[in-house]
């Protein structure tokens, strides 16, 4: 089984590399989705994949890149899916 969740990050997370760390992250994790800066300074992540390899990519992005300084993960939403309809995991510019 498969999930969708939807994170919102908070902290010093745009400007400073966050986002190509999160596709690396993905990458290593074989997880889906995107990332994308938000207009009040944080950024949202859709991340589809595994159970435990959405707990492990989670982790990492909670460590933050080496400029980065993520103070909150917010889960958003999350739904089960029965496949990965994309394994792609893209930067989503504005």
């Amino acid at each position: 089984m498969f999930y969708k969740n939807k994170y919102i990050i908070s902290g010093r997370v745009q400007g400073v590399g966050f986002r190509r760390f999160a596709q690396r992250c993905a990458s290593d994790y074989s997880v889906g989705g995107y990332v994308k800066n938000l207009s009040d300074g944080s950024v949202e992540i859709e991340a589809i994949g595994e159970r435990d390899k959405l707990e492990a990519f989670l982790c990492k992005i909670y460590q933050g890149s080496w400029f980065s300084n993520v103070e909150n993960i917010e889960k958003i939403d999350s739904i089960q899916i029965e496949s990965i309809p994309n394994s792609e995991f893209r930067i989503v510019r504005y």
